[in-house]
């Protein structure tokens, strides 16, 4: 990403030309990008969200020279932002990403204090099941890779299960073998789609590293908890919290260990509040 095209400030969101969504044939246009704290957040609605990353696993993606290289969606919420504000590696690769979506009520929420609204909260893992529910109709492929052991495997059957003609490239867990070693295995299955669960930072860091590692990739999202809820280990938030824009609370309360985040989402709250323009004299 050039100098010219990535805005970094600290106020609370602004808006600047980036990379967008996918045309038919799988190039990319350009689409005015909101920042939150330094964060891109590309506008798009649900659906236009997941028409992009659907054009690009289908179609992959040429990279420079030939290669086809993965396009990368990455889904932060106000923790990844508050994460990326003390770590350069994730800011570089979320702001690399082809696409970005937010994740989470409070990013819309901030962008729409900040006068720069986004169209709808989109969630990482409603985008990448729309997705695998249409490769299913096309006989595309899906990878899954994160994960505590064996939590792959039984969200790639779940999934294969549920929708019937969706091909399972393959599939590895975070822990089993090297992380530098996992891109080779992925590249030979060469799925149209390729979900990374191993959470903030290291999906969007691995990403990153090992893009052009992944040629022949159609295009891969950072899916976080995904895999839980694929697998059937950890169920969604009933409607009232979704309906209420409190999913975040129920993750809480069913994994304790997400209690550590709530500074973060405090401190990510008060640096994008509402400023109240100074009046004339004071």
């Amino acid at each position: 990403m050039s100098e010219k095209e990535k805005i970094i400030t600290d106020g609370a969101a602004t808006a600047a030309p980036v990379v967008a969504d996918t045309a038919e044939d799988g190039s990319v246009r350009r689409r005015r990008r909101i920042y939150v704290l330094s964060v891109g957040f590309d506008p798009l609605s649900p659906e236009e969200a997941a028409e992009s990353l659907f054009l690009a696993a289908s179609r992959k993606k040429e990279g420079n020279g030939g290669e086809r290289l993965p396009f990368t969606v990455v889904t932060p919420n106000p923790i990844s932002v508050m994460k990326a504000r003390n770590d350069p590696e994730l800011a570089d690769a979320l702001s690399d990403a082809d696409l970005s979506i937010p994740d989470g009520t409070g990013i819309v929420g901030a962008a729409k204090r900040a006068g720069t609204p986004l169209p709808a909260r989109v969630t990482g893992i409603d985008t990448a099941e729309e997705v695998i529910s249409r490769l299913a109709v096309t006989g595309g492929s899906l990878y899954i890779y994160g994960g505590k052991p064996g939590r792959a495997a039984e969200a790639s059957a779940a999934l294969a299960e549920r929708y019937r003609g969706l091909k399972i490239a393959g599939y590895a867990d975070g822990y089993s073998e090297p992380r530098d070693a996992a891109a080779g295995k992925i590249a030979e299955a060469a799925p149209d789609l390729l979900a990374v669960c191993l959470g903030v930072p290291e999906q969007e860091i691995w990403l990153a590293r090992h893009r052009k590692e992944l040629a022949g990739t159609g295009a891969a999202i950072a899916a976080g908890g995904a895999v839980d809820v694929w697998s059937g280990h950890l169920g969604r938030a009933p409607e009232l919290f979704r309906r209420l824009r409190i999913e975040w609370l129920w993750r809480m309360l069913r994994q304790p260990s997400r209690l550590r985040g709530l500074p973060a989402m405090a401190e990510f709250r008060l640096l994008t509040r509402r400023v109240r323009p100074r009046r004339k004299g004071e």
